[in-house]
């Protein structure tokens, strides 16, 4: 009768911020937290090897059952299971990958290498990875794209271990989203929307004779504020979408570009609601 197979068992998590603006301070603290995560699982791997040694020397010993001498079984056992731990240990390294926009050059390998080579200012999209080779049980991705925001990936044996990892990297993360992630996701944009509704809306029934206006007139006159003012927030979120990154790195002290972006859009939607319009409708 053949053994059952050992029970195994995998947690694993997924989430996203759809807008992350941050600098490299930032992004270093995130490391720092990818790095202490590394260690956690070095140790779950160690404590885990320690716990099956003796079935993984039993298992040695049937397969090399030719070996007679019992010293050369122990020491090619000891060699055997030394190799085996320290492959376990390089399975769960950091690294990271960062593409630039300019020549779509890409950087991989250890983060620190990488970032003293990439221009942060231009750099589009960038990876930081632990483990997730076919020999790891351990997996962490932590994906940055110019128009996808954050998401983060992330599997493991061991249940608590993911749920370190939402619990380590969630506030970091979460810090990251600018001021303005509300106007890049959902309606949020049709906000700034409303400042241009009531300028209309004052332009449309102060203009001549609105006082004079019958009452299909006025009704008339209130469906075309509505109609512009959806229209207007419609092609606002649309434009706002596009026009703020999703993410941006930064040097530290510098501003994100959305925030620029951002001031723009309401000086222009300043100057049409208060002397575009008016003087269409004069």
């Amino acid at each position: 009768m053949t053994a059952a197979p050992a029970l195994q068992t995998k947690a694993s998590t997924k989430f996203a911020y759809f807008t992350w603006a941050g600098d490299t301070a930032k992004l270093a603290k995130l490391l720092k937290a990818v790095r202490s995560l590394q260690d956690r699982a070095l140790d779950d791997i160690e404590r885990r090897h320690a716990e099956t040694r003796d079935e993984r020397r039993k298992e040695f010993a049937s397969k090399h059952s030719y070996i007679a001498d019992d010293n050369r079984m122990r020491e090619a056992f000891e060699l055997s299971d030394a190799e085996s731990l320290e492959f376990s240990r390089e399975s769960v390294l950091v690294s990271m990958q960062a593409t630039e926009k300019q020549l779509e050059r890409t950087f991989s390998g250890d983060p620190d290498e990488v970032m003293k080579e990439v221009d942060v200012a231009d750099v589009v999209a960038l990876t930081i990875s632990l483990g997730g080779t076919y020999a790891s049980n351990y997996s962490l991705e932590v994906r940055f794209k110019r128009n996808l925001g954050c998401w983060v990936a992330a599997s493991a044996p061991d249940s608590s271990w993911v749920v370190l990892v939402e619990a380590e990297l969630r506030p970091i993360l979460a810090s990251g989203r600018p001021w303005y992630w509300r106007l890049r996701e959902g309606w949020g944009a049709g906000l700034l929307a409303v400042p241009v509704a009531v300028s209309i809306n004052f332009a449309v029934f102060n203009i001549g004779d609105a006082a004079r206006w019958a009452g299909d007139q006025r009704v008339a006159a209130l469906v075309m504020v509505i109609g512009l003012s959806v229209i207007i927030g419609y092609g606002l979120t649309s434009l706002i979408r596009k026009a703020l990154p999703a993410f941006e790195l930064t040097e530290p002290g510098n501003s994100a570009r959305g925030a620029r972006v951002i001031g723009v859009i309401i000086a222009v939607l300043a100057w049409v609601g208060g002397v575009v319009i008016p003087l269409l409708l004069d």
